[in-house]
């Protein structure tokens, strides 16, 4: 898309979504810490308050 940005927008369908049709939620097999956080693969996201639950990417 190109144009100002509230023409893009308006152009989005927006809607309604429950978070396990858009993420797959899992349990991991071990208990990650901070020290197994490098900056390069997925995200992880836990039940924390801060960032957003964001950890960083594992």
């Amino acid at each position: 898309m190109i144009g100002p940005l509230s023409s893009q927008l308006n152009a989005i369908k927006w809607g309604e979504f429950k978070l396990g049709d858009l993420f797959e939620a899992s349990n991991g097999d071990f208990d990650i810490q901070k020290r197994h956080i490098n900056h390069k693969g997925e995200f992880v996201i836990t039940a924390g308050l801060s960032n957003n639950g964001v950890l960083g990417q594992s």
